[in-house]
């Protein structure tokens, strides 16, 4: 756009005034320049800085001016030279006829700049906006990093913890399982003990059956001893009334004798009789005697039994006890597990809100990604019609140069 002064002045031939349209071209190029640096809404993200501003937009746009203003300066005074050298009017006909034709080759040049550069300027406008896409995805892709930088930081203490959490879940289950296998040895242990308390009441009541036995054969020969008691007393009672016969006998006889040979024998009688059941009693004590010893023996085996079952109970209410305690172990073990499980199943639901978290920020990013690959894509494509616009400008320089060399 700027060029066009530039080449409308060299149709004139005036150096002067190639030299004013040069310096205006200039002039309002970098102020239109500085203005969009101050004025735009939206930052040139290319040109952030005077410094790039300078170096890298105006310093190379008044170079190219100053090119194109010399190409133009010099075409104007070899032009001017040619004219001024000519003296014939077939030469200057001649003359007039290729500055014509010079003068609709530079229009038909300019009117192709000015496509150029507006082609140009849709290119740039379309690398601004391509490059503003590029800035704001960007940044969404940098704060999605971020974003995903601050979840890792929260996930991985969680990890640590669930980590931490676990290895004691596993100490816990270990001590857990023997505590179990210590419940079991206690519980075998009882089982024993119960054992034995069984068969030493089983031998307790066979003492007692031993012992009411032998009480109720004491009690059957006590009661044979009364009888045989009786018996005797029956017969310390004959005898008396007997002695007390022979001794009436005795006085009334006299010298004579018979009546006391008869009590004599029946006194002879019972004496015989009182011997024989003397023996039978003999015979029962003794054998109340043994049946005794048998009660007695079947007690101090019972009293033993009974001080072996006192020590057995003691053994098993002691067991009781370790079962009890191991037990309320186990249970608090199982609480603290309860709580551990508590824990990691909280944590575990942060971490997956966390991972769905990641995962749409990932979305995000993918997102922003195709929109940068887009832009890319729209810059190649405005290089692509920026290069066929500077081939256009190549060819147009090269026809004009052919024209200016004719």
């Amino acid at each position: 756009m700027f060029i066009f002064p530039m080449a409308l002045a060299s149709i004139y031939f005036n150096p002067k005034l190639n030299r004013i349209a040069l310096i205006l071209s200039i002039i309002m190029s970098t102020v239109g320049r500085v203005l969009a640096f101050n004025l735009a809404p939206e930052p040139d993200l290319n040109f952030q800085t005077w410094y790039r501003l300078i170096l890298f937009s105006i310093t190379p746009n008044v170079l190219m001016l100053l090119a194109i203003g010399a190409i133009f300066s010099a075409l104007a005074n070899n032009t001017n030279k040619m004219m001024s050298s000519l003296v014939d009017k077939e030469e200057q006909e001649k003359i007039f006829n290729h500055m014509k034709n010079l003068s609709e080759k530079s229009s038909e040049v300019s009117k192709g700049l000015l496509e150029g550069m507006e082609t140009l300027g849709e290119v740039t406008n379309n690398f601004l906006k391509a490059n503003e896409e590029i800035s704001d995805n960007t940044v969404t892709v940098v704060d999605g990093i971020q974003s995903s930088m601050k979840l890792l930081n929260i996930a991985k203490p969680n990890s640590s913890q669930i980590y931490e959490n676990v290895q004691e879940l596993a100490e816990e289950s270990a001590e857990i399982a023997q505590l179990f296998v210590n419940v079991e040895t206690l519980s075998n242990e009882n089982k024993v003990h119960m054992q034995s308390v069984t068969l030493g009441m089983s031998k307790m009541k066979e003492s007692a059956d031993i012992c009411q036995t032998a009480m109720e054969q004491l009690e059957e020969k006590t009661k044979k001893i009364d009888g045989i008691v009786s018996v005797i007393a029956d017969i310390s009672e004959q005898t008396d009334l007997l002695s007390l016969n022979a001794a009436i006998e005795s006085a009334r006889a006299g010298e004579q004798g018979k009546g006391f040979a008869v009590v004599a024998e029946e006194i002879r009688k019972l004496s015989q009789q009182t011997q024989k059941t003397l023996s039978d009693v003999k015979e029962i004590i003794g054998e109340v005697l043994e049946q005794n010893a048998i009660a007695v023996n079947a007690m101090n085996q019972t009293s033993s039994v009974h001080e072996e079952q006192k020590e057995v109970i003691l053994k098993a209410e002691k067991s009781a006890q370790g079962v009890m305690l191991a037990t309320k172990e186990m249970t608090e073990k199982m609480q603290l597990i309860t709580n551990n499980t508590k824990h990691i199943e909280q944590s575990t639901g942060e971490i997956v809100d966390i991972v769905n978290g990641i995962t749409k920020i990932s979305k995000k990013n993918q997102e922003a990604l195709d929109v940068v690959a887009a832009s890319v894509e729209t810059g190649s494509t405005s290089i692509r019609q920026l290069e066929e616009v500077v081939d256009s400008i190549r060819e147009m320089s090269d026809e004009l140069a052919i024209v200016v060399q004719s």
